[in-house]
């Protein structure tokens, strides 16, 4: 992480919006918001809405939103390198500047990575001879880690005290050491700190040197909501970020490098286990999604990268999203996906033969995994489920712009040419097709400022179900993930909402949940944060945290999230909205070929057949 976005997120913690604002016009408290005069408009009744617990204002007349940083800009006409300073000014902070040293206030690494030195040291004593840590050492023998695991991966402990580790660093490292590092942050009431990691189990993450560099946490079973989620990550640090690293790389290297394969797992138990049972090349991600940094990452050690899933829905459908991110890497993708919907810890605790190194070998390339879910999903007997097919794979390839005219591209079509049947021109004419109707690239970890501008009014109305639906996830942030499992940016045909639904991606690539806080601080664009926060208004206005419930926990209900407790109606109402419009979409491609054939000639019985088929799934479909 730059300087500069540490400072900017230094100055966002340090600034209350309320405050700000209050400071141009008068504002009224009402139910948990403010409201005024708007100073952006001739405003004659309060339509300024400030909402504190977001940091964000919206007005409700004509339509200028953001957060303090999108308010200072539009109020003072500044830029918003000149906004952070400004509000840096009010808060006491002065922007570090490159040049400083550390002993002049500049990020002092080297000290940094003694910290976290230290409190590895402290977490792991604490899990060897604290009485606080029994239920710790209990939890990590019921999971079959071994005391040898424990003690190659460093596995500690944070008792359920708010200060230990503030205690503990009295006389040697200030709070403010803590805070930058993420073993500590401010508490909600502004009265001090609190440990970042209370009452958790803690797996040390470490770069290709062996330093510690950040910690996920896992809470004990047992414990109530008070204890938060499930798993915790350390946030991105001067010395940290989640994109660069993947777990256990500094144990797995040597092994990468004799197989010159990488294995990838989800969880860090799930690479120990690997580990434990003789599998000395297995890696994990650090609860993200795989990006594109995570390949570059591991090409630079392996040759073969075998991507290791649960064998269950939700397992399958985050293998094909990150094939994606290989397609055009030079690098050879396997994706195995484990039978009888185990996950990899369980899997190994029953494997006494070897099974899952015969696994591995076996696991077939991207493509043919790709292939083969595509068949299963739509067949090749008819047209139709082979026209299904075809554009399943070619937005697969879409999807990965930098594959565009490469010798990869070409192999790629001749073996869905081979597989299919079909001309590779037809399939070449196809995907020039596509990549037509998808010709704005895909931003990388932020939408950039010339996605969404101020002025980005749209020429028509918002489509109100895609507006409806980002408003849901807004709401429910948990809900984005089985949102993509089942749309893509292509079902939101309003530019500027396609524009939220990648920044929602690209933060839950990054980050897991895409969190409102989260999507205003990972932009600097204010036409997209003015969207969010109107997207947000509308979600409050309809009261829909109400409607929705709470945030469901990690694991509940069925694999593929289509039967989980807490997944309302509401949101399968509007998913099924975007799928239908799709299928008729594909329907009418379809049905336009029959035309185009007819034109041609009379259709054969075959095609009659075929034809008579898809009318029937098109009524069957419209009465369900």
């Amino acid at each position: 992480m730059s300087d500069a976005v540490d400072f900017k997120e230094l100055v966002r913690a340090r600034t209350d919006i309320v405050a700000i604002v209050g400071e141009s016009i008068a504002l009224m408290p009402r139910r948990g918001e403010y409201v005024g005069l708007c100073p952006f408009h001739d405003d004659h009744s309060p339509s300024l809405h400030v909402y504190p617990d977001r940091q964000s204002f919206r007005c409700w007349v004509c339509d200028t939103g953001g957060d303090v940083f999108s308010f200072v800009m539009k109020h003072e006409g500044v830029t918003f390198a000149d906004a952070v300073d400004l509000l840096g000014e009010k808060a006491g902070l002065e922007r570090p500047k490159r040049a400083r040293n550390a002993s002049e206030g500049g990020t002092d690494k080297p000290r940094l990575h003694d910290v976290m030195a230290w409190a590895d040291r402290q977490f792991k004593t604490c899990l060897k001879t604290s009485a606080d840590a029994a239920e710790a050492r209990d939890y990590i023998a019921s999971r079959g880690i071994s005391a040898e695991m424990v003690e190659r991966f460093g596995i500690g402990f944070h008792p359920p005290d708010w200060q230990w580790l503030q205690n503990r660093a009295r006389g040697t490292y200030t709070g403010q050491d803590l805070v930058i590092t993420g073993l500590a942050r401010e508490r909600s009431d502004a009265k001090g700190l609190r440990d970042e990691f209370y009452d958790r189990v803690l797996f040390p993450i470490r770069d290709e040197r062996g330093r510690v560099v950040a910690f996920g946490g896992r809470v004990l079973p047992g414990r109530g909501d008070e204890a938060g989620p499930k798993y915790l990550n350390s946030s991105d640090t001067p010395i940290f970020s989640k994109s660069k690293l993947v777990y256990a790389l500094d144990v797995a290297r040597k092994g990468i490098g004799e197989t010159k394969t990488a294995v990838v797992m989800e969880g860090y138990t799930d690479c120990i286990a690997a580990h434990q049972h003789g599998y000395n090349n297995v890696v994990a991600t650090l609860g993200t999604a795989l990006a594109e940094s995570h390949v570059a990452l591991l090409k630079r050690f392996a040759q073969t990268v075998i991507l290791v899933y649960d064998g269950d829905t939700a397992g399958l459908n985050a293998a094909e999203r990150a094939l994606v991110r290989f397609l055009a890497q030079d690098v050879d993708l396997r994706i195995l996906a484990l039978p009888e919907g185990l996950d990899p810890a369980d899997y190994l605790a029953k494997d006494t033969r070897g099974g899952f190194g015969e696994l591995l070998k076996g696991a077939p390339t991207a493509l043919e995994f790709k292939l083969d879910a595509s068949i299963k999903r739509f067949g090749l007997e008819t047209d139709f489920g082979q026209s299904r097919l075809v554009d399943d794979l070619l937005r697969t390839i879409v999807a990965a712009p930098q594959l565009a005219g490469t010798p990869r591209e070409g192999a790629i079509l001749q073996k869905i040419a081979s597989k299919t049947g079909l001309r590779e021109q037809q399939i070449r004419d196809e995907l020039k097709r596509l990549r037509g109707q998808h010709s704005r690239p895909r931003p990388q970890n932020r939408v950039e400022p010339s996605t969404v501008t101020n002025d980005d009014r749209p020429s028509r109305p918002d489509d109100p179900t895609e507006r409806e639906t980002l408003a849901v996830v807004l709401t429910r942030p948990d809900l984005f993930e089985l949102l993509s499992h089942r749309v893509g940016p292509d079902d939101f045909q309003t530019l500027r909402l396609r524009a939220v639904f990648e920044h929602c991606r690209d933060v839950a690539d990054m980050h897991g949940n895409p969190a409102y806080d989260l999507l205003m601080s990972s932009t600097d664009d204010p036409g997209l944060k003015q969207l969010l926060v109107g997207l947000d208004a509308d979600a409050r206005r309809r009261d829909l945290p109400g409607m929705l419930g709470e945030v469901a926990e990690p694991g509940t209900g069925a694999a593929d999230g289509t039967d989980a407790v807490n997944v309302p109606p509401l949101f399968h109402q509007l998913v099924r909205k975007l799928e239908d419009r799709r299928q008729q979409s594909q329907w009418q491609q379809s049905y336009g070929r029959f035309v185009r054939r007819h034109a041609e000639g009379p259709l054969d019985e075959d095609a009659k057949a075929q034809l008579r088929l898809l009318h029937r799934q098109m009524a069957t479909r419209h009465s369900s």
